[in-house]
């Protein structure tokens, strides 16, 4: 059960990103809809079928406090401590924090309309959303690096230098997960133990 917390409420990406990524490579490129569908389709029930699988198999044969100081430690804990702490104490309903919901939702809203109204407003709306995240103290500094290329490169360059820059940057993304996973399989051939990449 605190297991579940880490899978629903600590995810690493979204599978809904990844999957308008590719029908968007499917369009681009005039691939048939059907077997992209069913090549999504199938993988997404085999990798929830494999993680599944994996994150009980793992903790049971190992030891789940060998195999992650986060997922099975830290994050594991936070569930059960925060319902005792309902059980244990009477806290009443706060009612200000739907304020505060609301509050966010109307910044929200002001700021995708001056994004999607004015050319030249800075600010994205999905900053307000992921700047509380936990991941975004590691890789904040290179978000603005990529902010200001690129802010650079429209202004200086135009479209057309920011088109041809793209593959570049798209490169720099697929080389930081293509080392990662290379030292991943080299770590676990070598018998490597504890090692993580950290995003950033």
């Amino acid at each position: 059960m605190a297991v579940s917390l880490a899978w629903s409420g600590d995810v690493r990406t979204s599978m809904m990103a990844s999957a308008a990524n590719a029908l968007k490579i499917a369009t681009v490129h005039k691939l048939p809809g059907r077997p992209v569908r069913i090549a999504l389709g199938v993988s997404t029930f085999a990798t929830l079928l494999a993680s599944g699988w994996f994150s009980i198999h793992m903790p049971y044969t190992h030891g789940a406090l060998k195999l992650g100081g986060w997922q099975m430690r830290a994050l594991a804990r936070v569930l059960y401590n925060w319902m005792a702490r309902l059980m244990q104490t009477d806290i009443p309903a706060a009612a200000g924090r739907f304020g505060y919901m609301g509050l966010g939702g109307l910044l929200y809203l002001l700021l995708a309309h001056l994004h999607d109204t004015y050319a030249w407003f800075p600010l994205h709306p999905i900053g307000l959303t992921l700047g509380l995240a936990g991941p975004i103290a590691w890789v904040w500094f290179s978000v603005f690096v990529a902010w200001l290329l690129k802010i650079m490169l429209l202004r200086y360059g135009g479209a057309k230098i920011y088109h041809q820059a793209r593959p570049f940057f798209l490169g720099m993304v697929l080389g930081s997960f293509t080392a990662a996973g290379c030292w991943t399989i080299i770590d676990a051939l070598a018998g490597g133990r504890g090692n993580v990449f950290t995003l950033g």
